[in-house]
């Protein structure tokens, strides 16, 4: 069977995350309003309504790999304090050219990754549910401030409860049942919360395209042993660091190239 590894879901959430962008950026001003947007796209309004609707409905796509990477690498890191800073130093450093991109007062999903990371540690090392229950609360409360406000955390919470501790390395075994299940509660989940944002049941379900495509590529799809055996674990340390921080340089510097291709013409 045809299987992904690590690398090629990671391309593909930077992928569905431009496209979501630049139909935030580009094509739902053109559609609202600033309609010489479009014209200097050379794209008409039916044509760029469809690419809008298909761009952002691919964009819960990037959120939900994120997240499920997120979990593999609580268990990987070798230093989860260092992880955590690295996700707020980058957070701090993205904030500007997410703000310059899409002018909300909203703290960037690099925040909503470093929180959602917090509740990971929470799931697993507090065994007081009363405790635990109020961490999670503040963390939710905290995350409402970030791009993802209130569904990154459940989904989070929801996906860690497929992935069993275990002694032997990667540290983790994937329940392919409570991942299935988890998957399902999320998407239960994601709908209730677009529709009533929305206003409408099709809209809602279209925004959970990217997600349903991402749940069915992780659960048939993604071999992570596969990433080592087909050698994109890269050796060396230039190599290893350069595959640590791609992620992170990517996603400010994406933001400043679209901010100057839209100043560009619309100017």
């Amino acid at each position: 069977m045809f299987k992904l590894n690590k690398a090629q879901l990671r391309w593909l959430a930077m992928l569905t995350m431009v496209l979501d962008h630049f139909a935030e950026m580009f094509l739902k001003p053109g559609l609202e309003g600033s309609s010489e947007i479009l014209t200097k796209l050379q794209l008409s309004r039916p044509f760029a309504e469809i690419l809008c609707n298909v761009f952002i409905s691919l964009g819960t796509f990037t959120g939900t790999v994120m997240i499920y990477f997120l979990i593999e690498g609580y268990f990987y890191t070798k230093n989860l304090k260092k992880y955590m800073l690295r996700l707020l130093l980058f957070g701090v450093i993205s904030q500007g050219p997410f703000y310059l991109a899409f002018g909300v007062p909203a703290l960037n999903i690099l925040f909503a990754l470093a929180v959602c990371l917090g509740a990971i540690y929470v799931h697993y090392h507090v065994p007081d549910s009363g405790k635990k229950n109020l961490m999670i609360l503040g963390l939710f409360a905290i995350n409402c401030f970030t791009d993802w406000t209130i569904m990154a955390v459940p989904i989070t919470l929801y996906l860690s409860e497929a992935f069993e501790p275990v002694q032997e390395k990667p540290g983790f075994k994937v329940k392919p049942d409570r991942l299935r299940l988890a998957f399902i509660k999320s998407f239960i989940l994601m709908l209730i919360i677009h529709v009533i944002s929305l206003g409408s049941f099709l809209k809602g379900v279209s925004t959970t395209c990217g997600f349903v495509l991402a749940a069915i590529l992780i659960t048939r799809f993604y071999d992570e042993n596969k990433t080592k055996k087909s050698g994109t674990e890269e050796k060396g340390y230039i190599a290893s660091t350069l595959k640590k921080y791609f992620f992170y340089i990517f996603y400010p510097l994406h933001l400043v190239i679209l901010s100057g291709i839209y100043k560009l013409l619309i100017d």
